[in-house]
């Protein structure tokens, strides 16, 4: 029974990253020197 509940949840959490997803790896790819220096002076 907790089966089918965990597929639902993924489905789910998959279909909220789903229109995340496109636009992260299209900002990674224009700036990725960017996304590094903002890692940089996070962990700063």
């Amino acid at each position: 029974m907790r089966e089918p509940k965990t597929n639902l949840s993924s489905s789910t959490l998959l279909r909220s990253e789903t229109p995340d997803s496109p636009p992260l790896p299209a900002q990674n790819h224009q700036y990725p020197l960017r996304r590094d220096e903002k890692l940089g002076s996070n962990r700063s």
